[in-house]
C-alpha cells in the first residue's frame, strides 16, 4: 500500500551541490548573476526607472489583514496582525521595498525574527509575542539552498559582511518570495 502514497517522480530541477542551473546563460548563474543583476538594477537607466515605477506603485496600496470571517475571535486576530506589522523595526513601506528586491533576482528571503511585546522594545505591553522584524537576507550573500533527502527545502546558506561567517536561515523562520515558480524552483 505505500506505493500508492509514496511520491517517485521529481521535479527535474537542475540543482547541485546547493546551486540551481536553470539559467541559460552561465554569466547570470549563481553569485555571478547576482552581481549582473545588481548591476543592470543600479546602472541601467532603463531597468532602473522600470523598477523603480513598479516599486512605487506597489507601495502605494494600502494594505491590510482582513478577518477571515466575523466572529470576535477572527476580527481580534486581524487587528493583532495589524499591530505587529506597524510594531516592527522598519515600516511596512521598508519592508515591501526589501521584499520588492525579488522583481531584480527572481527571488528574495526575509527572516522572521520575534520579541515578546513586553513594552521595552514593543509599543504594546500584552506580552504577546510579536514581530521584530522581517529582515532581508540579500540575494548575493546566498552560498547554497539546503535540501534534504526528500528534495525538500529546508533553508538558505548565506555568508555575508561584516564577519563572513556562513550561516544557515531555516525555511520555517523564512518569508520567500519570487517572482514564479517553475520545477518548483526557489
Amino acid at each position: 500500500m505505500a506505493g500508492v502514497y509514496s511520491e517517485r517522480g521529481l521535479t527535474g530541477l537542475t540543482r547541485f551541490g546547493g546551486l540551481i542551473y536553470e539559467e541559460w546563460l552561465k554569466e547570470l548563474q549563481g553569485s555571478r548573476g547576482a552581481k549582473v543583476y545588481k548591476e543592470m538594477r543600479d546602472n541601467d537607466a532603463i531597468i532602473g526607472s522600470f523598477l523603480f515605477a513598479i516599486e512605487m506603485l506597489i507601495r502605494k496600496v494600502s494594505w491590510r489583514a482582513e478577518a477571515s470571517n466575523t466572529t470576535p475571535e477572527a476580527i481580534e486576530q486581524a487587528k493583532f496582525i495589524e499591530s505587529c506589522l506597524a510594531d516592527m523595526k522598519m515600516t511596512w513601506n521598508d519592508i515591501v521595498s526589501e521584499i520588492l528586491s525579488f522583481l531584480t533576482f527572481g527571488w528574495s528571503l526575509m527572516e522572521i525574527c520575534y520579541k515578546i511585546r513586553d513594552g521595552a522594545k514593543s509599543s504594546y505591553d500584552d506580552y504577546k509575542i510579536g514581530w521584530a522584524k522581517w529582515g532581508i537576507r540579500a540575494q548575493e550573500t546566498l552560498t547554497e539552498w539546503i535540501y534534504n533527502s526528500d528534495n525538500e527545502l529546508t533553508g538558505m546558506k548565506q555568508m555575508a559582511a561584516p564577519d563572513y561567517i556562513e550561516r544557515i536561515i531555516p525555511i520555517e523562520k523564512s518569508l520567500l518570495f519570487r517572482t514564479r515558480s517553475n520545477k518548483e524552483n526557489k
